[in-house]
């Protein structure tokens, strides 16, 4: 019996020491955990909405997605130019659109606008015309990060769609919520997908 109470006793002060070795005392504050590294990036969960018809005072070319930046850089400043004079008024963000990309070739051309929400009364101004971006259905989906990385907003979203049974209408939108620079984690970026 007594060998059986010094082996409980034993046991006892053996978990009792484990247990002051993990806890800390009253008097001393607690280890921090590290915080966890920030996120690359963020994508959001797919949203089905109905969006309205917006004015857009946008330019337009054919290009690739390998020489699309030859557009971007040809039309982007020439409409902060534009903002920066006072001669475009916002009623929004810029606004991407993608027309005629083919999923199964991403190699081939297709249409790239590039413009800025706009007020009804707005209108054209030199390689800028204004169009009424058609609102409806869409599929929609929020992507915080680097430019480099927006493509995984896609590999999330086209795969979503096509399993909700939704037909695309076969253009992407970019509208950019947030901007500061192609390489920050920063930025946010509605990915606007238009549904038959």
């Amino acid at each position: 019996m007594t060998r059986r109470l010094v082996c409980q006793a034993t046991a006892f002060v053996a978990l009792m020491l484990s247990i002051t070795a993990v806890v800390p005392a009253a008097d001393e504050p607690a280890a921090k955990k590290p915080a966890a590294p920030a996120a690359e990036f963020l994508v959001g969960e797919v949203h089905y909405q109905t969006l309205p018809d917006v004015q857009y005072l946008h330019a337009a070319a054919e290009t690739t997605f390998e020489k699309q930046m030859e557009v971007i850089n040809k039309y982007l400043p020439k409409l902060r130019e534009g903002l920066q004079s006072g001669a475009i008024v916002t009623q929004g963000s810029c606004l991407f659109i993608y027309k005629g990309v083919n999923p199964d070739d991403m190699s081939k051309p297709f249409t790239l606008e590039i413009g800025w929400v706009v007020p009804e009364k707005a209108r054209d101004l030199g390689d800028f015309k204004v169009g009424k971006v058609e609102g409806g259905r869409c599929a929609t989906m929020l992507f915080t990060g680097r430019m480099t990385d927006v493509g995984k907003a896609y590999e999330k979203l086209i795969p979503a769609v096509m399993a909700s049974g939704n037909i695309p209408k076969g253009e992407a939108r970019e509208l950019y919520l947030h901007w500061e620079a192609a390489d920050s984690p920063n930025n946010v970026i509605q990915i606007q997908m238009p549904l038959k």
